[in-house]
This record gives structure tokens, sequence and C-alpha cells, in this order.
């Protein structure tokens, strides 16, 4: 660790200069991107405040005409009888 704090304290001054302004490259020119990029991108559509109806038959028979599902099966859970994994073990003699 000590010898590359000293290879950095023994680096010449324009390798220095060139290493701060890639470093700071690296921060300003993301940011930059985002910033001009980001004020071009689409507004957002006006909504318009026009009261809408609801067709209620229309409503009606699309609710009638497909079947309810759902969307969870619900798994029976194994009992301790028909699982071997369930039985209890007896303790071995170094366990008791």
């Amino acid at each position: 660790m000590g010898n590359i704090v000293d290879n950095i304290e023994n680096m010449n001054r324009r390798t220095k200069m060139i290493l701060s302004v890639v470093g700071i490259c690296a921060v300003i020119v993301p940011a930059l991107l985002l910033w001009f990029l980001s004020s071009n991108s689409k507004q957002e559509p006006q909504i318009n405040n026009i009261k809408r109806s609801v067709d209620a038959a229309n409503v009606q028979m699309s609710s009638q005409s497909k079947p309810i599902s759902t969307p969870f099966v619900v798994a029976s859970t194994p009992t301790s009888e028909t699982t071997s994994s369930a039985t209890v073990n007896q303790g071995t003699s170094s366990a008791r």
C-alpha cells in the first residue's frame, strides 16, 4: 500500500493534471448529457376534462361473457402421515 502512495506522490505534474481532467470529465459529461437529453423528452399529453359516459349494457354484457378465474391455486399441505421427513427420529447415543 505504501508503494502505491509513493508512486502517486512521485508522479509528475503533467500526469496528475491529465488524471484530474479525466476524473472531472467523468462526472461532468454524464451530468450534462442527462440534463440536455432529459429536457428534450416529450411532454405528457393533456387530459381533457370532458365527462365520459359509460355504456352500462355493454359493461354488463362483457362481465357476464367472461368467466371469473382465480389466479392462485391452493395446494394441499402434506400431512405428517404421508411424508417420511415428518417422522420423529430418535436421538443417537451421542445426542442423549
